[in-house]
């Protein structure tokens, strides 16, 4: 958990912090207390063509300069990012929004160096009609805030969405903005409430997965520190870059994948179910230790995105429930497994490494974003109870 110090420090800058708004809030009132699982992650819809027209792309600006400059964009296109062209780019919106304040881990990190993150899910959309669907592709845009500005996003998202999130409801498109459109004055509010906060001045990682061929997928990233991009070193393997490749006609159920760089056989990842044929032959017992293994990579309780495999973190709700059509898992009981007050229900599509975006049209929330959110909310509720 974080340190005294560190925590003493967080609720004082966030308690003596105001909204940038006209609207000035006492201490008390600077942590409502009752956040729910859409305050703290906001999946928009959708749009229509006229709508994405209006989202916010990576040349939107505001105080602290583009979204995504350009000279970042080009850093990446060595590495197979999510888009490889710059008329590509122009295609890519942002559709969803997760505020941390406290990166890596609200548990495990070393608290003194808490960073406060706003991350950006930008998917390349694609023209379907009268409306669109999202490229099987994403880039993740961290920005690193000061307490301020974290609590200006939370309260200015929170007080446009009013009361239409549910303290009961799950993960999924923002209810208010479905109502309204991708275009309608909850996503606007959202919008402007980014731009005001976030910017190049304040990028701090960029990551990336791209749908690279029929059966293949590419994850990588980079780092950014003062102004220099390093490539991101993915955990575990050592790699800047890594790639999942399914098998030709593969079980619609399982992986039936491999992963470059190989994965070690030890250690909370997806290598003992990346084989279907394998993974059948292993005992109950076996089976149950690959389970409990995705469970922690799901549960931000055991790890944070800095210790676990692009490729293990998109994949494991796909192994997971290949292994819950098998065995009665899903039910049984485990410490690995993330445990909240919230409703924890997820949105998949068939064979998707999505975590937090859309699949073509469907929507998707995997366990750990949804996890990720419930551990936030909670955690802000916590220090808004003071």
């Amino acid at each position: 958990m974080m340190s005294l110090r560190a925590l003493a420090a967080l609720c004082a800058t966030l308690a003596a912090a105001g909204c940038t708004n006209t609207t000035e809030r006492s201490s008390r009132d600077a942590l409502p207390g009752d956040l729910v699982l859409s305050n703290v992650s906001v999946l928009l819809p959708l749009p229509s063509l006229d709508e994405a027209r209006v989202m916010l792309g990576v040349d939107s600006a505001g105080a602290h300069g583009p979204l995504l400059p350009h000279a970042v964009f080009d850093a990446l296109l060595p590495l197979s990012p999510a888009v490889q062209s710059e008329a590509e780019l122009e295609r890519v919106r942002v559709v969803a929004a997760r505020l941390d304040p406290c990166a890596p881990s609200l548990t495990l990190g070393p608290s003194a160096d808490c960073r406060h993150e706003l991350r950006l899910v930008m998917q390349p959309l694609i023209e379907a009609g009268e409306h669109v669907r999202a490229e099987d592709a994403a880039i993740h845009a961290v920005y690193a805030l000061p307490a301020s500005a974290l609590l200006s996003l939370l309260l200015r998202w929170r007080d446009a969405a009013g009361d239409t999130a549910l303290p009961d409801a799950p993960l999924g498109p923002h209810p208010l903005a479905v109502a309204e459109g991708a275009a309608g004055p909850f996503a606007l509010a959202v919008g402007s409430a980014i731009l005001e906060h976030a910017g190049a001045a304040r990028l701090a990682r960029v990551t990336f997965m791209r749908h690279t061929s029929p059966a293949s997928w590419t994850f990588g990233g980079v780092e950014l520190h003062a102004g220099a991009l390093t490539p991101l070193t993915i955990p575990t393997t050592g790699a800047t870059e890594q790639r999942l490749t399914r098998a030709p006609g593969a079980d619609p159920l399982a992986l039936d994948a491999t992963i470059e760089p190989a994965l070690p056989p030890a250690g909370d990842n997806v290598a003992l179910v990346l084989d279907s044929q394998a993974a059948t032959a292993l005992s109950p017992g076996e089976s149950w230790l690959a389970y409990e293994r995705l469970l922690r990579i799901e549960n931000p309780d055991a790890h944070s995105p800095m210790s676990v495999d692009c490729a293990s973190c998109h994949a494991a709700p796909q192994a997971r429930r290949w292994l819950e059509s098998r065995f009665p898992f899903a039910t049984a009981p485990s410490a690995s497994r993330f445990a909240s007050s919230f409703d924890l229900a997820t949105l998949d599509a068939p064979f998707s490494l999505r975590a937090f975006g859309w699949h073509d049209t469907s929507p998707v929330v995997s366990a750990r974003t949804a996890n990720d959110s419930a551990a936030v909310a909670a955690y802000l509720n916590g220090l808004g109870r003071r």
